[in-house]
């Protein structure tokens, strides 16, 4: 991992630490993470001083239900919460993505060539591009996505395929 990815990390345990409301992380660490990763991270989420259970088992889609909020610095994880939510009558927890150390996301914008998270600017999933609104958006009772903007912006997921199909036969067309 990138030296930013620690420190994001880091911060993150450290405004648990801080929050207004009981906290329990349940850590899901990535399938190829190494094992020295894996222990790094449940060690700097320790250090908030919040309950940590570590989940090894099951199907990821498990872990995500059974949390409040979802959070990642890139994972893919956010946006699987993003298309369960849309699949569930009623929204029932909310993405975070941990973007505020300025390295971490110069490599993101880096890698994706985008400015910030997708839906973001739509507020159907968070993202914290500075330290100081962590603690205030952690603190939130009010972050679950908007229901008919996530129906209206968010295609079934069952559609996915067939949408990456279009937009590249567009794309494809477009070239000609």
């Amino acid at each position: 991992h990138l030296p930013s990815y620690w420190k994001t990390l880091e911060f993150f345990s450290l405004e648990l630490a801080n929050l207004d409301k009981y906290c329990r992380i349940l850590f899901r660490p990535h399938p190829k993470e190494v094992i020295d990763h894996v222990r790094k991270t449940e060690s700097l989420l320790r250090m908030s001083q919040v309950d940590v259970i570590r989940d090894d088992d099951g199907c990821p889609e498990t872990s995500i239900v059974a949390s409040d909020i979802v959070a990642s610095c890139y994972s893919s994880c956010g946006f699987d919460n993003l298309l369960l939510n849309r699949k569930a009558r009623v929204p029932f927890n909310a993405s975070l993505f941990l973007l505020f150390n300025e390295d971490l996301r110069g490599y993101f914008q880096q890698y994706t060539g985008l400015e910030d998270i997708p839906f973001a600017e739509d507020q159907i999933l968070h993202s914290v591009t500075h330290h100081k609104n962590l603690c205030g958006i952690l603190n939130s009772s009010d972050l679950l996505p908007n229901a008919p903007k996530l129906r209206e912006l968010v295609p079934e997921p069952g559609q996915a395929g067939q949408r990456v199909l279009d937009l590249l036969l567009q794309e494809y067309n477009e070239r000609r």
